[in-house]
């Protein structure tokens, strides 16, 4: 601990490392979140009308927004938010379908594939990049379109991506409070960044801690299906992209039914293992009744657990709240290891043979 302490608080160690500057994107997440919004205030929108479902088709940091998306409409709106990750699109797109194509870069062959299937279908779409073939789609076929900046890593554009998702919601009506949740979710990461960035000595910081807890180990992640879940899939990405590690990740209540018997099995001391749970306060009763029982009967085979609690009144400043201290976290856990966080270098060449 002392030495991470002396590492994560020597700012200029932590620049040298960081030379991509990953963690100056991640302090621009409240204010990129609000730059989305606006950005989507001038799109003219479907005709409001009876939608059976909202579909976000998008891969990597783009699904994830369709994924909070859906976290925050789950108990909210009438209709299920669905995330398509995938080429094409399922059957249960329709011409009833709000279908909203996300794509940072707007060449994402997934989602290029499932943006033109929902063309042929008819369905209601919204498109959302930084520019390529989807915009030139969109302004061919008149489809409504949300331009965001270019030149970022896309993991580092979640807010813009995120945050004209919110807008669209809100403007057609499927949650009225969206704006009052959206305004309340960017001041608390405002706050957030002054608690968890880089200026914040590693004794008052606790994704530094947390850092200095994982490095070395094996993340293991457990959230809590409908709260956690989507926080916790980025805090898995993030982990493998900019902390360059393998993370596992589980789901209460699933987990009771398999993984906590491979836990009990375990012996403190012979794996590597780092577990952490991501708490929410409005987890439902029997969740909470079942996370503390997993805590007591597996806590000494992994070797303690770590819990993190959102912050925050609404599910949306909750969520985001986890999303933005694991997304600190994982650079922390990047510098500790001497490694730039920001480049990818396997998936650019994945990208290049893809091409040929």
């Amino acid at each position: 601990m002392v030495l991470a302490e002396k590492i994560l608080d020597d700012i200029e160690s932590v620049q040298k490392i960081d030379a991509s500057k990953m963690l100056s994107l991640i302090d621009a997440l409240p204010n990129s979140m609000r730059q989305g919004w606006t950005a989507a205030e001038s799109a003219i929108l479907p005709k409001t009308g009876v939608f059976k479902n909202i579909v976000v088709s998008g891969m990597g940091g783009s699904a994830i927004s369709g994924d909070i998306v859906s976290t925050v409409l789950r108990d909210k709106a009438q209709i299920p938010v669905l995330v398509n990750r995938n080429y094409g699109c399922p059957k249960y797109v329709s011409s009833d379908t709000l279908f909203i194509a996300v794509s940072y870069s707007g060449n994402t062959e997934e989602t290029l594939s499932s943006f033109k299937k929902a063309l042929e279908i008819g369905a209601k779409i919204v498109s959302i990049s930084s520019g390529g073939e989807i915009k030139e789609l969109s302004l061919k076929n008149n489809i409504p379109f949300i331009e965001i900046p270019k030149g970022l890593p896309p993991r580092a554009a979640v807010g813009y991506l995120l945050s004209p998702i919110l807008n669209v919601i809100f403007r057609l009506g499927l949650y009225k409070r969206m704006k009052d949740d959206f305004e309340e979710t960017t001041a608390l990461l405002d706050q957030m960044c002054r608690s968890c960035g880089m200026n914040q000595k590693f004794r008052e910081n606790e994704a530094k801690q947390m850092a200095a807890r994982l490095h070395g180990k094996l993340p293991v992640i457990l959230a809590t299906d409908g709260t956690t879940a989507a926080a916790a899939l980025r805090w898995k990405t993030q982990l493998n992209e900019n902390s360059k590690v393998t993370a596992l990740l589980s789901v209460f209540p699933e987990l009771n039914h398999n993984d906590i018997v491979n836990f009990s099995y375990l012996r403190s001391g012979e794996h590597n293992f780092s577990v952490v749970i991501l708490r929410d306060e409005d987890d439902f009763g029997r969740i909470k009744r079942r996370i503390e029982i997993t805590k007591s009967l597996i806590s000494g085979n992994v070797g303690g657990i770590a819990e993190i609690w959102a912050k925050g009144k609404s599910l949306l400043a909750r969520t985001m709240s986890l999303v933005l201290y694991g997304d600190y976290l994982s650079v922390y856990l990047a510098v500790l290891s001497s490694v730039d966080p920001t480049p990818v270098d396997v998936i650019d060449k994945l990208k290049k043979e893809l091409l040929r």
